[in-house]
């Protein structure tokens, strides 16, 4: 499937005009031609969490692996390889090409020297997890938060934050994403009280001032929040 399936001008017209973020559309200019374009133009389509419009999104990433060697930017790379698994697993349950991808993403992100501006390795690391635990594998996900807390705890213990390293701000955030999975654990297993516990814990090794209401819908949209604005 090749670039010219999709009719970019109708896609850039629709996040412009019409989206929940309505965007510039001098940000588009030339995007016949450049891939970064592309994949920013699908990130935004995702946004609106609308079936037809991720499946659109999913064409346009695969498009955009067929140039993968020649995009420059890390961060972009690794943001293309997590939004394909993610909506490979979204779309079509393809646990095979979801994990294939979600890995590819958390291994070039674990090995870049690069510093994001969001914790881009451990929500990888979240989505993972959180495939393997639909999958049926809750025993070997609840072991590896369990792990992560422990050691990176032992390693914090007592330790100033204006004390931390990049490298503890990582482990810092690994037990944030740790304690948001078992929140998310528990909504599933429709266990609220579970998932109110580890999120009021979550609050306080985060020193965020939530309240979390007995609402599975409320408790959604806070676990939502805390995955995508950790800080």
């Amino acid at each position: 499937m090749g670039k010219g399936d999709i009719n970019f001008e109708y896609y850039v017209d629709y996040v412009t005009k019409y989206s929940k973020i309505k965007l510039p559309e001098a940000l588009f200019n030339n995007i016949e031609n450049d891939v970064n374009k592309q994949i920013m133009l699908a990130r935004f389509l995702i946004r609106d969490d609308d079936a037809n419009l991720k499946s659109v999104s999913l064409r346009i990433f695969e498009n955009a692996m067929e140039q993968f060697d020649i995009i420059e930017d890390t961060g972009i790379k690794i943001c293309l390889l997590k939004e394909m698994g993610i909506l490979y697993w979204d779309i079509k349950r393809d646990r095979k090409n979801a994990l294939k991808y979600l890995n590819r993403a958390f291994k070039l992100a674990k090995n870049s020297n690069e510093i994001f501006n969001f914790p881009i390795e451990q929500q990888i690391w979240f989505d993972i997890m959180t495939i393997l635990f639909l999958l049926g594998k809750e025993k070997k996900v609840l072991e590896g938060c369990k792990k992560i807390i422990e050691n990176n705890f032992k390693t914090l213990n007592n330790k100033a934050e204006d004390e931390y390293t990049d490298e503890d701000y990582k482990k810092d955030m690994y037990i944030h994403y740790a304690y948001l999975l078992l929140a998310y654990i528990s909504l599933e297993k429709g266990n609220i009280e579970s998932a109110r516990h580890y999120l009021h814990v979550l609050a306080y090794v985060s020193k965020k001032f939530v309240s979390v209401p007995k609402d599975k819908e409320i408790i959604v949209e806070i676990i939502d929040r805390f995955y995508k604005n950790p800080h």
